[in-house]
């Protein structure tokens, strides 16, 4: 059934190739142009944007205007009109690409070719290509998801969708590459005044893992009839790891995180300095005391909570828990007396990633003391079922 599906898919979005495209090469960084209003041209989150002045061939400028930029959940997209160009304002650190919609010639993904830098200006080219305006002979590739890498004979031809012209004629291999997803390669042929199409779905490896387990796990219950052996994503999985601990007090921690995750679970935490000398302080409250310079502290830290998987290999955990910082002052009689400026007691709040890649596990979390001092953690284990 799923690969029906898979194979409708692709004939639908043969249809579906976009006919608007950014030219080959025309993506660049202006030297020196930076955007000067730079308080204007701040996202609505007060993060900096970039401008992208997109000349277009032709486009007139009546199309021009009917042009629509978006972009991801988190790109905030300003569209100012220019005389034979359209300034595009985006925001820098989000932006990651462009989707370029016209009512008539389509939709067309646009993948950044490289992160864009606060209030610095590029420019490109868009072209709307049409089967009239191409030569006799050419490829239009496409993918699902798009955003996939073209390769022709070890050349990089960009990323889908794409339409490639200048190939000669005879044999070629076409090898289409995405982070996440199984590569595809395949031979074809091109012959003079002959138009191909590509359009391939391509598959997560997520996926393809998942299937071949399924298929393992049938031919072991079927054919060799012995009981179902559980696939790890549905038993738990158990992690530890070693924790260290820094805060701007400063005070640096250690200590171990335990605890069970499938789809939801659970964990403990302990942290602590192992300096004990705010547990030994003498009660100079009422009395003058003579202070060295000399300081130390006591941390201790225990918090439990829970743990989800938002996505793949990463989990994100929350939880509370008791903790408490004991500065410490020492005395010209050596003793050690509290200094309450600096001493914080009471409720601990930690929330943060874990990331469980194979058999090893990485943690970063913050912990914060009555929201007083907060300190950031980092953790690497392991893992097991």
């Amino acid at each position: 059934m799923k690969r029906i599906l898979l194979v409708l898919f692709a004939f639908i979005s043969l249809n579906a190739f976009s006919q608007l495209q950014v030219k080959e090469g025309s993506f660049k960084h202006i030297p020196g142009g930076i955007i000067e209003d730079k308080q204007e041209y701040t996202d609505g989150n007060d993060f900096p944007m970039a401008l992208i002045k997109i000349s277009t061939e032709n486009i007139n400028e009546q199309e021009r205007q009917r042009l629509v930029f978006t972009g991801n959940r988190e790109t905030q997209i300003l569209k100012r009109p220019k005389t034979g160009q359209m300034w595009v304002y985006l925001s820098a650190e989000a932006a990651t690409f462009i989707d370029i919609k016209h009512p008539d010639y389509g939709t067309y993904k646009y993948y950044l070719p490289e992160r864009l830098c606060d209030y610095c200006v590029y420019e490109m080219v868009l072209q709307y290509v049409d089967d009239n305006a191409l030569s006799n002979t050419y490829i239009s590739v496409d993918t699902e998801p798009s955003g996939a890498d073209i390769y022709i004979d070890g050349k990089q031809y960009g990323q889908t969708p794409n339409i490639i012209t200048d190939l000669t004629m005879g044999k070629h291999e076409i090898k289409l590459e995405k982070q996440d997803y199984n590569p595809v390669t395949k031979i074809f042929i091109i012959e003079d005044g002959e138009k191909k199409k590509f359009n391939e779905t391509l598959v997560s490896v997520y996926y393809k893992e998942i299937d071949d387990k399924e298929d393992e796990r049938e031919v072991s219950a079927v054919e060799k009839n012995i009981p179902e052996k559980k696939d790890r994503n549905s038993s738990n999985t158990n992690f530890l790891a070693l924790n260290a601990a820094y805060s701007v007090a400063p005070q640096a921690s250690f200590g171990f995180t335990y605890g069970q995750v499938n789809r939801f679970g659970w964990f403990v935490s302990a942290m602590s300095n192992f300096d004990f000398v705010g547990f030994n302080t003498i009660d100079k409250s009422y009395e003058e005391v003579i202070l060295t310079g000399n300081a130390k502290s006591t941390r201790i830290s225990v918090t439990g909570g829970v743990i989800a998987k938002i996505g793949g290999p990463v989990c994100f955990k929350a939880g509370a828990g008791c903790g408490m910082i004991l500065r410490c002052c020492e005395t010209a009689s050596g003793d050690y007396v509290e200094y309450m400026p600096n001493t914080y007691k009471g409720v601990d709040l930690t929330a943060g990633l874990q990331f469980n890649l194979r058999n090893l596990t990485i943690g970063i979390d913050a912990v914060t003391t009555n929201f007083q001092m907060t300190e950031i953690k980092l953790g690497i284990g392991f893992n097991w079922n």
